[in-house]
């Protein structure tokens, strides 16, 4: 998404356009603050980006090499928008603003974006100080703040720059005026001449002569110069003449121009006077002067736009205050800049004020104190400010300027005196420069000097600084390198005792300086990893990433780089190697069908060998996708697609495989989803051949149902008769015998309990089991089991409770359903506390009708949730032949609340109970009916 235009656009582009700095070289400054950038926040690249008209350039970069790209494109144009806060987008992917941009669309696009605005005053963001990677990253609160100071610190930086820039060519001007009215006082040589007005003969010195380039004649006259003045100037010349020689004016003055003997023209400044007359009163000796003022002409054009020029300086230095007073310190000159820095505008002060209204009373009190010391003499007053340049030195030193709001700004005052051509002092000039950001950001860097410090001294790997010679001189080394070699780092400071290339295997060293030379010969970034001996005589496997340092004409200065032990990643590497062949062996050998497909596609990209022995395909990768291969219905497929997609498994779903010949295999399908190293979902599929187990399960099922079948007739009338002789029927019992009768009733109900348990099971499962559906009112039903199941549960002490809820009318097998209810109340009974209660609710869900059974048991363990409706489960087998149960009840409920068109769930927490539930779809809304408990 293209990014909005800032409200104040035409201000930035005017602010941005002041500091100079666009399209000016690579600093140091600058790099060093993106390098730290990167650092702080763990991203692979850095830059200090500023925001032209269409454009984005690059001031600094860090890990890039770049110089400007479209304003369009760039994630920069965002963060200006909010120049307060920092913009920070942990994965691009998923940021309207940057999603659809290039930059982010591409394979190896960017991920992760964190902006810190460049904001000038008025908050005029002109760019960013920005880190980015193309992996999505995370920045703690500490490190978004940390990116914000360093912006702070590369504004100042620009700032200073400015500053430094301005006062460089302001002193150039300064210097080149001065040089300029040097040479007009040197330069005031003149020619003379005697002119008899009567005949006309003239006499000229040589230096008049050499002012036209001519060569001295022997006779001349007054010709001479007459033809050689301008035809321009000859009119006002001839009148000025006149005018003397009639008495008007005492003096013959004008300037002409005259051509030199080179053609060009010569401006002259001609002073005369008539000095003798004749009798009549006619003029007749005149003696004269003509001065070149050819240059003078030239520097008093120049010296007026230069003062034109410095005005419009002192008017536009706005980063400057320029203040100068009369000689008493009456203010008389308030530049803009000072009006910005102060808040005062210049006709509040001009005229009125000193300077001493600016200042800090105490300062200027203990100013006054140290030159009273100083020249043992009091000094107070504007004498403070001015003593010292009234007496020949201008004074630059650090003072307090109060603006008109109170605020407090350190500045760097420089004071002159203003003196006349003849030395007098005029006034004086104070140029002051606020340095309160300089002092923060000298402040900064001591701080940050520091951090580096700390940094270089943390850091898990040695940083250097060496020439690219054969022995790789040191001029810089950390400490670390002692951990990493056994040397001290004072050993390798120009090669003392001890270079780093001599630690360096041979066999390694000739690819080692193969990449080394290639990449610094094309300045860019170098990686390389090879072998060293520590100094225990150890090998150890180091990486080193370094970079050249280039002059202004690209030659090689230094190198400099980061070391760091990698010998355990390498093992791990190793290890992982290993590991992977291990795995390609288990692959290839597996007992099962092992595929790998494309998740979008299906498309079957490998397969092992178990494959073509369980399909009787050919060697070859299967052409169609692996669901047309299985037999998916529409369903299973949707479900698959959903849980892949939504928890990355899928299975264990039984399936059936169509072989080459034709026939269909079961098998057992479980699959896992993948993302390979480009970020591409893949799934891996193993296929079990369950055939083998299918069969055995049928022969199970058809002996459990013989079994229960034969076993059922036998022992009805085994039941009959011991309920026979219990009930008296054969006369009175002894009392020794009722005891071992009553086992054996009860064991005769029980085997009973599981052979109709193993007979609904088969005839669920055979699709056999008759249901008469009729509409039933839920809470009449639940009433009859709450009562019926009552008595089984006085058994274990227990109370069931049927709670005020809805009721509806739903489709029902009366007699399945009171087989479901006594299963979970039987069940709640027996695994729950004596003198409990087991709650039974209705409620209303959406559009379904929940039936809960709310039991105060020990809850069911974690590792056998995944179980509980398998036939013959039971969480503890041995609690179980306590309680009474066969493992099938569960099952038996799950089938026939399907069948039912109900879903079964749970809920529960290990010690707290658990709650089992009916779900029942609501065609048609039944009445609500708030009845009262039943007990």
């Amino acid at each position: 998404m293209k990014a909005l235009i800032p409200h104040n656009e035409t201000e930035r582009l005017q602010a941005l356009r002041q500091l100079h700095i666009l399209d000016t070289p690579a600093e140091a400054a600058f790099d060093a603050l993106t390098e730290i950038a990167a650092q702080i926040s763990g991203a692979g690249f850095a830059a200090l980006t500023l925001i032209d008209q269409n454009r984005q350039w690059f001031k600094s970069t860090f890990n890039f090499c770049s110089q400007q790209n479209s304003r369009d494109d760039s994630f920069c144009s965002h963060a200006i928008l909010t120049p307060s806060q920092l913009t920070y987008i942990p994965d691009a992917r998923h940021d309207p603003r940057v999603a659809d941009n290039p930059l982010v669309t591409s394979a190896d696009g960017i991920r992760f974006y964190a902006g810190a605005p460049l904001v000038l005053q008025d908050n005029l963001a002109l760019g960013t100080l920005c880190v980015f990677d193309t992996k999505p990253l995370t920045l703690t609160a500490a490190q978004q703040k940390s990116l914000l100071q360093l912006a702070d610190q590369a504004v100042l930086l620009m700032n200073n720059r400015l500053l430094q820039q301005q006062s460089a060519e302001q002193n150039l001007h300064l210097q080149q005026e001065k040089n300029r009215i040097d040479a007009i006082i040197n330069g005031t040589n003149m020619g003379t001449w005697e002119w008899n007005v009567q005949t006309g003969h003239t006499v000229y010195n040589q230096y008049w002569y050499g002012i036209l380039g001519l060569d001295p004649l022997v006779q001349s006259d007054v010709e001479i110069w007459r033809s050689r003045v301008h035809p321009e100037d000859l009119p006002a010349t001839g009148a000025a003449l006149e005018q003397h020689f009639a008495g008007v004016s005492p003096f013959f003055d004008a300037r002409f121009r005259m051509q030199h003997q080179l053609g060009h023209w010569v401006w002259i400044h001609a002073v005369g006077r008539v000095m003798a007359w004749t009798d009549d009163q006619q003029p007749l000796l005149m003696f004269g002067t003509h001065r070149d003022i050819t240059q003078e002409r030239l520097q008093q054009q120049e010296m007026q736009r230069t003062r034109s020029h410095l005005q419009a300086i002192i008017d536009s230095s706005t980063e400057a205050a320029m203040i100068s007073t009369d000689i008493h310190g009456v203010i008389r000159l308030f530049n803009p800049g000072a009006e910005r820095m102060l808040g005062y505008q210049a006709a509040e002060l001009v005229g009125t004020a000193t300077p001493a209204i600016l200042h800090d009373p105490d300062e200027i009190r203990a100013r006054a104190a140290q030159l009273s010391a100083e020249y043992q003499l009091p000094i107070d007053g504007f004498d403070v400010f001015v003593y010292k340049a009234r007496h020949g030195t201008s004074e630059t030193r650090q003072w307090t300027y109060i603006g008109k709001n109170g605020e407090r700004k350190q500045v760097r005052l420089s004071v002159s005196a203003i003196r006349t051509d003849q030395g007098e002092i005029r006034g004086y000039l104070g140029v002051a420069i606020d340095i309160t950001q300089l002092e923060q950001l000298h402040h900064a860097l001591l701080l940050s000097e520091q951090r580096h410090r700390s940094m270089l001294e943390n850091l898990p790997g040695v940083v250097y600084r060496c020439i690219n010679d054969s022995q790789w001189t040191m001029l810089f080394i950390s400490d670390e390198v002692e951990k990493l070699t056994g040397h001290p780092a004072r050993s390798f400071i120009r090669n003392k005792k001890i270079n780093f290339a001599e630690l360096q295997l041979a066999e390694d060293q000739p690819l080692l300086r193969e990449v080394v030379d290639r990449d610094l010969t094309n300045h860019a970034r170098f990686s390389v990893e090879y072998r060293i001996r520590h100094a225990n005589g150890a090998v150890r496997w180091v990486q080193e990433l370094g970079r050249g340092i280039y002059d202004p004409n690209g030659e090689l200065l230094y190198i400099d780089g980061f070391i760091w032990d990698v010998t355990a990643q390498k093992e791990v590497q190793l290890a992982l190697r290993a590991g992977e062949q291990k795995l390609a062996s288990l692959y290839q050998l597996a007992p099962l069908a092992i595929l790998l497909s494309q998740f979008d596609s299906g498309d079957i990209l490998n397969v092992n060998p178990q494959w073509y022995e369980l399909s009787g395909l050919s060697d070859e990768v299967p052409a169609l996708p692996l669901p047309t291969l299985l037999s998916f219905n529409q369903s299973q497929l949707e479900a698959r697609q959903q849980a892949l997609a939504s928890n990355a498994s899928f299975g264990p779903i039984e399936l059936e495989l169509s072989h080459v010949e034709g026939q269909q295999i079961p098998v057992l399908l479980s699959e896992v989803l993948i993302q390979n190293a480009s970020g591409t979902a893949q799934v891996w599929s193993i296929i079990q051949d369950i055939t083998e187990r299918r069969r055995v399960e049928q022969m199970k099922n058809q002996f459990v149902s013989m079994v229960s079948h034969e076993l059922r007739t036998p022992l009805t009338a085994i039941s009959g008769a011991l309920g026979l002789i219990s009930g008296g029927a054969l006369g009175p019992l002894p009392d020794a015998m009722q005891p071992m009768l009553q086992i054996a009733c009860d064991n005769s109900e029980k085997l009973t309990q599981l052979i109709n348990d193993l007979l609904d099971i088969d005839k669920l499962v055979a699709g056999k089991m008759q249901f008469e559906l009729q509409d039933c009112s839920v809470r009449e039903l639940l009433t009859q089991s709450v009562r019926h199941n009552q008595p089984y549960a006085d058994k274990f002490h227990t109370r069931i409770v049927l709670e005020p809820g809805p009721d509806a009318m739903l489709l029902l097998d009366p007699m399945r359903f009171h087989q479901i209810m006594a299963n979970l109340l039987s069940n709640a009974a027996k695994f729950s506390p004596p003198g409990s209660v087991v709650a039974v609710r209705t409620e209303k869900i959406a559009q379904m009708l929940r039936i809960s059974v709310q039991d105060q048991g020990p809850g069911i363990p974690d590792n056998f949730r995944a179980r509980i409706f398998e036939k013959f489960s039971q969480a503890d087998a041995v609690d179980a032949r306590q309680r009474g149960g066969t493992g099938l009840g569960l099952a038996i409920v799950k089938e026939l609340t399907n069948r039912l068109g109900g879903e079964i769930g749970f809920d529960s927490v290990t010690g707290h109970g658990s709650c089992f539930y009916l779900e029942f779809a609501l065609d048609q809304p039944g009445e609500e009916n708030n009845a009262g408990a039943l007990h």
